[in-house]
């Protein structure tokens, strides 16, 4: 329900303002993104709205510590496809329907090792959407939850970031809400007790073609690939 285009910054209590933005939206939208923030004093973290207002949602997925707790590690991955229900990569060829929840393997797909992983780092889009929906990813074989992955609106195609914790058989659920959809599933990462160890940072700009940090002040350009 926002009033006004805007945009959320998410950064540690006690610390400035930073100029990233954590999630942007336009007027009357609904939309969600994946946030990895730094604490801050207290425990806490800071929600800086921009413009407008807006009604804010925020679902935790999990956490970091200094692994006295037993957590465990993070290992990435070059971009690897596990789900694409238009083609039947890792589910049938067909669109998710109204209240429709299917499982997808995760253990043992695009190098994602077949045991020892705890949870999976997903690139997840939807498109094609016959009405505005969401998505809802979680463990195979838990309840369905009330939060949300991803957000969208009819015939938008639109990508977000999600951790999902591994359910039964090393599988995740997910569940459309409502119209007709395809979903694409691309894996960039996975927990488990090896790998390397997160450090946080308060939030630092390191790209923006506009003015030129971190690459040159212009436009990419069709088919174009800078490195940063």
């Amino acid at each position: 329900g926002p009033t006004a285009g805007s945009h959320l910054r998410l950064f540690p209590t006690g610390t400035a303002l930073p100029n990233a933005s954590s999630i942007n939206f336009d007027r009357g939208q609904t939309i969600a993104n994946m946030a990895v923030v730094k604490l801050g004093s207290g425990g806490k973290i800071d929600i800086f709205n921009n413009s407008g207002q807006v009604d804010v949602l925020a679902d935790v997925v999990g956490y970091y510590d200094d692994g006295t707790a037993g957590g465990d590690r993070y290992t990435a991955l070059s971009p690897g496809r596990l789900l694409d229900s238009r083609d039947g990569t890792g589910t049938t060829a067909t669109k998710w329907q109204a209240a429709q929840t299917r499982s997808v393997q995760i253990t043992g797909q695009q190098g994602v090792p077949a045991t020892g992983v705890s949870a999976v780092v997903l690139n997840v889009t939807v498109t094609g959407p016959t009405a505005g929906s969401h998505l809802r990813l979680f463990p195979t074989g838990t309840t369905l939850p009330n939060a949300s992955s991803i957000n969208f609106d009819a015939g938008q195609t639109i990508a977000n970031g999600a951790v999902v914790k591994l359910g039964t058989g090393g599988k995740i659920d997910i569940f459309n809400n409502s119209g007709q959809v395809d979903v694409i599933a691309d894996v960039v990462g996975y927990y488990s007790a090896d790998g390397d160890v997160f450090t946080p940072l308060n939030p630092g700009r390191l790209l923006d073609s506009r003015d030129g940090t971190g690459t040159t002040a212009t436009k990419w350009q069709a088919a174009q690939t800078r490195s940063v």
